[in-house]
């Protein structure tokens, strides 16, 4: 959690005051488009990319961040098997 904060500071504690009770300015639709894309920006853990890779590759080791990380047992099975399926499909239905 502490990783993640210093990371990403915004996602700390509240204070007891969520924003929401009362407005300063008024926002328009981009403008809130705008604050949203910078504020998840500064966030690195989060992402569609960071998603797939996570789901792809093992959880990184914390006592050797820069060791490569190994693919998935399980996505490699998965892997295999559609390249197989393909491959039986290909040559009994498209191979002359």
């Amino acid at each position: 959690m502490r990783a993640r904060l210093r990371l990403c500071p915004e996602r700390g504690p509240t204070d007891g005051n969520i924003g929401a009770l009362e407005m300063e300015t008024v926002v328009t639709k981009s403008e809130v488009r705008k604050l949203l894309r910078a504020r998840l920006g500064r966030c690195p853990d989060l992402g569609l990319a960071n998603l797939i890779v996570n789901t792809v590759l093992e959880p990184p080791d914390p006592f050797k961040p820069n060791k490569r990380r190994l693919p998935r047992k399980g996505f490699v099975l998965v892997a295999t098997s559609l390249v197989a399926i393909v491959g039986v499909f290909v040559v009994f239905n498209l191979w002359p």
